[in-house]
C-alpha cells in the first residue's frame, strides 16, 4: 500500500525532537495504521520490526496529542485522515465513505479542522490533555469521565480499600497498596507531578498512569517512592523504577534510557 509521506518532516520541530526510537515509531505509526489513522496496538510486532526494546508507552507519552487512545487497544492519529485525503471526507467519494464507514464503527468523526475525534469530543480530547478522571460518579460512564478534575495525575487523599486500581473515592492507586502505603506514596508522587509542571512537560495521561502505577505494584512501595525521588533530583522526564530479573536480581534501568518519558 501506498501512501503520501511529508518529505519536510525531518526539520518539522516536532518530529525533530523526538527521540531516534520516537521517528521510528511515528513513521511505524503512519505505516501500518489503516485508512482512517487507526493502528490496532501490537507492542511485540513493533518491536520485532523496529529492533527497539524501548515500551510502547514510551513513545506515546513522547508523541503527546499527535496521537489519541482509543478503546481496545487502538491508537488514533488525528490528522492522518486530513494529510491523506488533502481536507475533508465526502460521501460521494468512494474512497471516503470506506473511511467513514471505519469512523462511524469506532465512535469517530471528522471535525471542522479536519482532525479525527470521538463523537462526543470529551474521553478523547480528555486524554490528550491529560485531564479525565475517575470521579465518584454512578451514572453514565461519559459523564464521569468528563469533569476534569485531577484525581488520576493528582492522587486524592480519600480513604478507599486499595483492593484495586481505583478506590470507592474514586483515587487510582497501585494494586494491593492500602491507605497508609498511599500516604507514604503520595508526596513524592506528587513532587514528581510538580517537577513535571515545572519544566513545562505535559502531564502523564490516564494510560500512561495506569501502566507506571501496575509496574509500582510488582516493586513495591519504597522502590517505587525512591524512583520518584530519583527523577526530581536528576531532573529526568521520565520515571524508571527497579526490574525485577528472573533470578529476582534488581538492576537499574541503564541510563541511557532515561530520557524516555515511562519506560
Amino acid at each position: 500500500m501506498k501512501r503520501f509521506t511529508d518529505s519536510e518532516k525531518w526539520s518539522d520541530k516536532f518530529f525533530r525532537t523526538l527521540t531516534p526510537t520516537g521517528k521510528i515509531f511515528w513513521i511505524w505509526l503512519c505505516d501500518n495504521c489503516d485508512n482512517a489513522g487507526i493502528w490496532e496496538r501490537d507492542d511485540d510486532l513493533f518491536k520485532i520490526f523496529s529492533g527497539t526494546s524501548v515500551e510502547v508507552d514510551a513513545h506515546l507519552e513522547e508523541l503527546g496529542n499527535r496521537v489519541e487512545i482509543l478503546e481496545d487497544d487502538k491508537i488514533l492519529l488525528p490528522k492522518f485522515v486530513q494529510f491523506q485525503q488533502g481536507g475533508m471526507l465526502q460521501e460521494a467519494k468512494a474512497p471516503h465513505r470506506q473511511i467513514l464507514r471505519i469512523l462511524e464503527k469506532h465512535g469517530l468523526e471528522q471535525r471542522d479542522c479536519g482532525e479525527i475525534r470521538k463523537v462526543n469530543g470529551t474521553l478523547t480530547e480528555g486524554l490528550a490533555k491529560g485531564k479525565v478522571s475517575l470521579t465518584e460518579g454512578k451514572g453514565n460512564p461519559s459523564v464521569t469521565l468528563t469533569k476534569g478534575l485531577a484525581k488520576v495525575t493528582g492522587i486524592s487523599k480519600g480513604k478507599g480499600k486499595g483492593k484495586g486500581e481505583e478506590s470507592e473515592k474514586g483515587e487510582i492507586r497501585p494494586e494491593g497498596w492500602n491507605d497508609q502505603d498511599m500516604d507514604d506514596f503520595r508526596p513524592a508522587w506528587d513532587a514528581y507531578l510538580q517537577h513535571r509542571k515545572e519544566n513545562n512537560w505535559r502531564k502523564p495521561g490516564a494510560t500512561q498512569i495506569k501502566t507506571l502505577f501496575a509496574k509500582f505494584a510488582k516493586v513495591g512501595k519504597s522502590v517505587s517512592i525512591q524512583s520518584l525521588e530519583d527523577a526530581v533530583a536528576s531532573g529526568w522526564k521520565g520515571v524508571f523504577p527497579e526490574k525485577e530479573t528472573t533470578t529476582n536480581q534488581k538492576v537499574k534501568i541503564h541510563e541511557s534510557d532515561h530520557d524516555n518519558p515511562f519506560d
